[in-house]
């Protein structure tokens, strides 16, 4: 099919960094992992790099990302109270240093992106951003509190910055060796070191210069086994909110507030 051509004639120059944590034994865990280990062999068929960052996954688990092709590394750091921000950074610089032109950070659970990785990728290589944040929209596929959380959270980045981007999205491709890679890697979780590490480096780059980030429309659709073991849980609901309120505080203090990460 013409759109794999496409992707594996870009995927020589992608890393992915992702990073995994799942509890197999319970149903959610179950099925983020399959569908982890879904994408991951997906990229890595394409001929893309994969590096994973796991905090605490089984054994078997990681050994099954290895044999879809991923290089797979354990948490470096000293378990805190907020591992997040310090996993993904850890990805994204293993990703760096493994030397392509673009790093593509993203969430493992989303299958379809690897069918959109040309679409994502070409904005880099051609010099026309240094980030690309994919465009989802509509979010008709994602669970119904997931859909009003992510649409807030969007309506409200544009309101404060004026660009129209679907910022909530987790995923960010990165040019390698860039200003606005430096952004990413030199983060040190001033804001609660969650999810405005994805956050706070794409408003410090618009700070400096919009034009290099853009978003590309992608056809996304969210995995239906996904949504449904996630839909009308609290426990996710609860999980959505603590985002938005991390990127209200984020945007304030980095875009409202005119201030630089330290």
């Amino acid at each position: 099919m013409e759109y794999i051509s496409r992707n594996q004639k870009v995927a020589h120059n992608v890393a992915v960094a992702t990073t995994t944590k799942y509890d197999i034994n319970s149903p959610v865990g179950k099925v983020r992992a399959n569908l982890a280990l879904q994408t991951v062999r997906s990229f890595c068929n394409l001929g893309a790099e994969v590096y994973v960052v796991d905090g605490d996954s089984s054994e078997k688990f990681c050994n099954d990302l290895e044999s879809a092709g991923a290089h797979v590394y354990q948490e470096n750091f000293s378990k805190g109270k907020h591992p997040m921000g310090k996993s993904r950074r850890q990805a994204l610089e293993l990703a760096c240093n493994g030397g392509r032109k673009v790093v593509l950070w993203t969430e493992p659970e989303k299958t379809c992106l690897p069918s959109q990785l040309y679409k994502l990728v070409e904005p880099i290589l051609d010099n026309s951003a240094e980030i690309v944040i994919p465009d989802r929209r509509p979010l008709s596929t994602y669970p119904i509190s997931q859909q009003h959380a992510e649409n807030l959270g969007n309506a409200y980045w544009k309101e404060v910055t004026g660009t129209d981007l679907d910022i909530y999205v987790g995923t960010r491709i990165i040019k390698n060796k860039s200003s606005a890679m430096l952004n990413f890697l030199d983060y040190e979780g001033k804001y609660g070191d969650l999810w405005d590490g994805l956050y706070a480096p794409v408003i410090q780059t618009i700070l400096k210069d919009k034009t290099k980030v853009i978003g590309v429309k992608i056809d996304y659709i969210h995995p239906k086994v996904q949504t449904n073991i996630e839909e009308g849980d609290p426990e996710f609901t609860k999980k959505r909110l603590a985002q938005l309120n991390n990127l209200f505080f984020t945007f304030k203090k980095l875009w409202e507030d005119g201030t630089k990460i330290d």
